[in-house]
């Protein structure tokens, strides 16, 4: 009898620890639903793994507003208000093709994106028609296509994200005015188009961002974007130019660090009214590039090195100018590379106060030129200091016939006077 009261009680006690055991699991992750998709809640960490789920908010669509998404899920939260916006965080999505990641329409209420991870997903964050929003410390893994993409948004503040292994292109932003991107980091081997991209985009602020990938085309690509200010950004080994400015005026593009890629920055097509000033710009190619029709603006107190480990001087000009007028050239620093100064077909610029070093080839040299205003460069110690070739040779030369033909004109007359 008593051996089998002892075995009652050890069974007891082992039910108990079964028990106390799968009391202590639950507690840890509880699963809940709501009305789209089954996902967990990691109570400890107090974050949400969503997995392959689509998020979607309009406002202009009582079935997928915000107040409605904060209601039902524990993931949002906030009213609205600038006080107290509403906030996504701490989720975890591995959203796949064709299924978009989230997505946020027709709204104006403030809003913050924070702490999120996006991994391996189609798509990332996508605004359209939105102003009012923050996207702010998320992380952004192997993206199929734009990690952050915006279009016709206002006062949007993208900064601290951190974009590893994306695709196509990482931030872009499409007829939109007054977005920040700041301090965001870029890293990827992928084949990239644009680290950030801008097309018809004003008074926007990218300030303090590092892009650093070895494939793709351009870092920071400006296309009809005007009054932006491109401020202190780290744009890092290969992979195209590094500042790219199609069609863009009235630019602020100062203090940036362009290493080790093709072109350091161009602008063509109408870029015009721009100020480059105080860039450091370490490149194989060319280092500032200005083409067709791009006039008025100051490229100024630039420092401009060649670099290669292959090669000690480099087969191109460190700022070359080609079919475009009225430009300032001033107080800029260029050494290494094969011309200091190139212009091609570029008339009535000024070219002064540039410091020229150990270039290959020439100093200063026009090609077809007529009317560049060049004084006070220094050259050390190169083999040619300053060339003119075609048109001006020819304007010299006829200026200069012209001349001794008026002089002789005026001793025949003064001649015959006596």
């Amino acid at each position: 009898m008593l051996l089998r009261k002892n075995k009652v009680r050890i069974y007891s006690l082992f039910g108990l620890l079964i028990l106390l055991i799968f009391a202590i699991d639950n507690s840890e992750v509880e699963t809940r639903t709501n009305s789209n998709a089954e996902f967990e809640i990691n109570l400890n960490q107090n974050s949400w793994n969503l997995g392959d789920y689509s998020i979607l908010i309009d406002d202009a669509n009582p079935n997928y507003n915000w107040s409605k998404t904060a209601l039902e899920n524990d993931w949002c939260s906030g009213e609205g208000t600038q006080e107290k916006p509403y906030v996504i965080e701490n989720i975890r999505l591995e959203t796949a093709y064709p299924n978009k990641s989230l997505i946020i329409r027709n709204s104006s209420v403030y809003f913050v994106i924070q702490n999120c991870t996006l991994y391996d997903c189609n798509s990332g964050i996508e605004l359209f028609n939105v102003n009012n929003g923050a996207v702010f410390n998320n992380s952004f893994i192997d993206m199929g296509s734009t990690s952050i993409y915006l279009m016709k948004c206002n006062d949007i503040k993208i900064s601290e994200n951190h974009l590893t292994h994306v695709c196509y292109k990482g931030i872009a932003a499409v007829n939109s005015f007054n977005i920040d991107i700041i301090e965001n980091s870029i890293d990827t081997f992928c084949g990239m188009n644009y680290g950030i991209y801008h097309y018809k985009v004003n008074y926007s602020r990218i300030v303090n961002n590092t892009i650093k990938f070895t494939g793709g085309y351009n870092k920071i690509g400006l296309f009809q974007s005007h009054y932006n200010y491109i401020h202190n950004n780290s744009l890092l080994l290969s992979g195209g130019t590094g500042l790219h400015l199609h069609g863009s005026n009235y630019n602020n593009i100062s203090k940036n660090l362009i290493s080790d890629c093709g072109d350091g920055i161009f602008l063509e097509m109408n870029s015009s009214w721009n100020k480059i000033i105080q860039n450091v710009i370490i490149q194989r190619s060319i280092g500032i590039y200005i083409y067709k029709n791009c006039g008025f603006n100051l490229i100024g107190n630039n420092t401009l090195k060649f670099y290669d480990y292959d090669r000690p001087y480099g087969t191109d000009g460190g700022i070359e100018v080609y079919i475009s007028n009225q430009n300032n050239v001033t107080f800029n620093s260029i050494s290494h590379y094969y011309y200091g100064i190139k212009l091609a077909l570029s008339n009535f610029s000024y070219i002064t106060n540039n410091t020229l070093f150990e270039n290959f080839e020439d100093c200063i040299v026009e090609f077809n030129c007529m009317g560049n205003i060049i004084i006070d460069n220094t050259c050390i110690p190169n083999r040619i200091s300053y060339r003119i070739i075609g048109f001006n040779l020819i304007i010299v030369t006829i200026f200069i016939l012209v001349y001794t033909s008026l002089i002789k004109k005026i001793t025949k007359k003064r001649i015959k006077f006596y």
